[in-house]
């Protein structure tokens, strides 16, 4: 089934090409997940509003009436006061005067991109669409980890999708001290969104979740035991949704899950999926441990998980509209071979690491190049054909 929001235009042109990524309601909503971006019949008339598309999009935003695009809803942000409406004005770019009282809300958008146009009716508040036309997964993003200030600047400039917080030496999700979190998130400046780790679940409390994030990720190392381990899960994700401008909770299933004495991946994976718009992290526990035979490198996710086993779970995800990253030591090798699947990220450190190595230093210029080969494989069919 296919919902849509209907926006004035230029406003739904922007949000359809990432350019704008909150749009501002009267209303709240629980949904998350893919919605159709509709361009409403009625057009924003005010020369301020025309002043932020850019010239290439100008005959783009006159397109009324119809579908031009899809985006993931992943929050809704509720502004009580001027002072928090005028924080995220670069993100939706209405004018901290138009604020009214009681409250705003602001839906946030992300993975979003432009459609075919497609004609059809619009409506108030979210509303179904018949016969749309199917999309398939979008390109899937690169979301690079860092441990400082200056690995942030060098993943942000070489093209990284997501910049990731962690302290490597503290583990496979190890934390990184909150003062260096703060930094990095004042640096990035809402210019691309900003996850963290928090270590493991057993060890963290919602006191480690600091403002500015858009995602946290903590694992379920050594609660494979523990019977109620997923109503501890998700009692931490309702903590943490008590927060003003909460992040979300990323659902982290560890391939090597015996090894973590963690649950199975597929117990992990099947709690993500009930969760609509939420995002499940596959990733491997053990970053030390050699496959047998093999002393040159550490095992990848692709030691502990089949491809098939990837490929049916990135569609599951993608038709119960989960974001999934794929991670664990994965070389450009193993990404090349997994780049059909389409997962929403791959999530690298080592990759893009001074002598492959995830302790080493992230260069911008492995990062733009690790970018720019998932741009090359994920090209359209008809420009591969055309160029060939």
């Amino acid at each position: 089934m296919n919902y849509a929001i209907s926006i004035k235009q230029p406003w739904a042109t922007l949000v359809a090409h990432g350019l704008k990524t909150i749009d501002v309601r009267r209303w709240s909503t629980r949904r998350r997940g893919r919605v159709l971006i509709h361009a409403g019949r009625v057009a924003d008339a005010r020369p301020e509003t025309w002043a932020h598309v850019p010239a290439y999009l100008r005959e783009t935003a006159k397109q009324r009436g119809g579908i031009v695009g899809e985006a993931q809803v992943v929050d809704c942000r509720t502004y009580k006061t001027p002072e928090t409406f005028a924080h995220d004005q670069c993100l939706h770019f209405n004018n901290p005067a138009w604020f009214q009282k009681p409250a705003m809300y602001g839906f946030v958008f992300a993975q979003a991109r432009p459609l075919p146009f497609h004609r059809c009716s619009g409506s108030l508040y979210f509303f179904e669409v018949e016969n749309a036309p199917p999309s398939p997964p979008p390109p899937a993003g690169l979301l690079v980890s860092v441990r400082n200030a200056p690995e942030a600047v060098a993943a942000l400039e070489g093209g990284a999708d997501l910049i990731d917080i962690k302290e490597p030496r503290n583990g496979a999700l190890g934390p990184a001290n909150p003062e260096m979190v703060k930094e990095i998130v004042r640096i990035i400046g809402g210019r691309k969104p900003v996850s963290a780790a928090l270590g493991e679940l057993a060890e963290v409390d919602e006191a480690d979740v600091l403002e500015g994030l858009a995602y946290v990720k903590c694992g379920l190392a050594k609660m494979g035991r523990k019977k109620d381990w997923q109503r501890r899960l998700l009692a931490f994700r309702r903590r943490i949704a008590r927060k003003p401008n909460a992040p979300e909770l990323v659902t982290v299933a560890y391939a090597d899950w015996k090894r973590a004495c963690a649950p199975h991946w597929q117990d992990v994976a099947k709690l993500a999926l009930r969760q609509r718009g939420g995002v499940l992290l596959v990733d491997t526990f053990d970053k030390m441990w050699q496959p047998p035979g093999n002393s040159q490198r550490p095992a990848s996710l692709l030691d502990w998980m089949k491809v098939e086993e990837l490929r049916r779970l990135s569609h599951q995800c993608y038709t119960a509209g989960v974001r999934i990253a794929l991670a664990g030591s994965l070389r450009l090798r193993q990404i090349v071979s997994l780049v059909e699947l389409r997962p929403t990220w791959f999530a690298v450190r080592g990759a893009v690491c001074e002598s492959n190595k995830r302790d080493g230093e992230v260069h911008g210029l492995k990062v733009a190049d690790l970018a720019q080969v998932l741009r090359w494989y994920q090209q359209p069919a008809s420009v591969e054909s055309s160029a060939s």
